[in-house]
């Protein structure tokens, strides 16, 4: 199993990182160490220190480093040679022209992660390589194809996951407006820290109509008796796997059914 993350960096996310903070300490492990690179006077002085003081209580050891994630000195100081995990923000309401700088931005700033990084573990005697991995939000979808280059030619592991929120923003919504039942799947992974795993079980537990076929809303149902939430199947013959499907799709006895419990 993959270590858990205990060293956070946080890049440009001073609009966004009183949430952020909220978020980690419900979800994250019960120490962490968090660095938050910005600019803003007001993090660096009053409001940074409620902060600290607020979620130090919680298990959240919080470090400000003034500067811009493009100056190398800033990195290091903000400990992106020993980090688990690199979070990159600040997209919204932004013109063309400044999605097009935020992009490039994120490009710069990664190439110069993965060379303090690869510096870094050169001066290291220990085997054991630390990975890092970099989520951060773009304008375009494009943006991934090269960040995955720059961590695929990484002699030290790295991955890199971009976020386009309208794409997955608008994602969202029409499955949602498609298949409202989608809704509680969506609340369950990304809003419940009561913790929830997933299973792959037989279809026989849940398919119980004629012909040993049944509606999905049916599995739904028989699920939901048993303290579950369908979410959806796998097909016996092709192996396809269908996650939030039709209400009215037909379910085989042969066919695996995905649910969620409660951990």
């Amino acid at each position: 199993m993959d270590p858990v993350c205990r060293r956070l960096v946080l890049i440009d996310c001073d609009n966004m990182l009183d949430t952020i903070l909220e978020t980690v300490s419900e979800f994250a492990p019960a120490t962490m160490d968090i660095s938050v690179i910005t600019g803003c006077d007001d993090l660096l002085t009053t409001h940074g220190e409620c902060l600290r003081n607020r979620f130090g209580r919680e298990g959240l050891q919080l470090t400000f480093v003034k500067g811009e994630c493009t100056d190398q000195a800033v990195l290091q100081s903000a400990g992106i040679a020993e980090c688990d995990s690199v979070v990159i923000g600040n997209l919204q309401q932004c013109s063309r022209g400044a999605i097009d700088d935020h992009d490039a931005t994120i490009v710069a700033t990664i190439l110069l992660i993965k060379w303090i990084r690869e510096q870094a573990m050169t001066d290291i005697s220990s085997q054991d390589t630390p990975s890092l991995h970099i989520v951060g939000l773009s304008g375009y979808k494009d943006t991934q194809l090269l960040a995955d280059v720059l961590a695929l030619s990484s002699s030290v592991p790295i991955s890199v996951d971009m976020l386009n929120l309208d794409f997955l923003m608008s994602g969202w919504i029409v499955q949602v407006a498609a298949e409202p039942e989608v809704t509680l799947v969506f609340r369950e992974l990304l809003a419940s820290s009561a913790g929830s795993e997933l299973y792959v079980r037989k279809g026989h537990l849940y398919v119980q109509g004629p012909n040993d076929t049944a509606y999905f809303r049916e599995v739904q149902y028989a699920a939901r008796r048993l303290g579950q939430t369908a979410i959806g199947f796998i097909q016996c013959e092709s192996q396809a796997v269908l996650i939030g499907v039709s209400a009215d799709l037909q379910v085989s006895i042969h066919d695996r059914v995905v649910v969620m419990a409660e951990a």
